[in-house]
């Protein structure tokens, strides 16, 4: 039975695929990143999987769903966007390949200038706003750190 961790679970794209993958032929655990009082809290900025040593052993995937994802936010807030969107997700995907686990990042079109859709896998990446450019640098923050073959990008 496969084990699937859905981080930032009640979110917009984390709810959704939380009501998805719930079936019994899963062992499915979520946690959320906005309420640090929460029992399900997991900080996105500062990731620390020690709370979540129990479960690990159990994961095939971690869906890393959370983000600060508004526009306006990552203009008004590179410094503490770039932690949610950028850097804390490049150290737990580290953390999460040392463990084994295989993590699912969710990009944006936002990392194309928008002028010559369809895009396909190979296209450049041109962002025009903070949030495409916080993804773009996740994209590449991954491909210079990780094997292709030790984590999943989905746009």
């Amino acid at each position: 039975m496969q084990g699937i961790w859905v981080i930032g679970s009640e979110g917009y794209l984390g709810r959704a695929l939380k009501t998805s993958l719930d079936s019994p032929h899963l062992r499915l655990w979520c946690s959320q990143h906005h309420s640090p009082h929460a029992p399900d809290y997991f900080n996105l900025a500062e990731p620390d999987l020690t709370p979540w040593q129990d479960i690990l052993p159990q994961l095939d995937w971690v869906l890393i769903c959370g983000g600060r994802p508004l526009l306006h936010d990552c203009q008004n807030h590179p410094t503490q966007t770039e932690r949610v969107n950028v850097a804390g997700p490049l150290a737990l995907a580290q953390a999460l390949y040392r463990t084994g686990v295989v993590p699912v990042f969710f990009s944006s079109d936002y990392v194309f200038a928008g002028d010559q859709a369809p895009y396909s896998e190979t296209a450049p990446l041109r962002p025009l706003n903070a949030y495409g450019k916080q993804k773009a640098a996740l994209e590449k923050g991954l491909q210079a750190t990780l094997a292709a073959d030790a984590y999943l990008l989905l746009r």
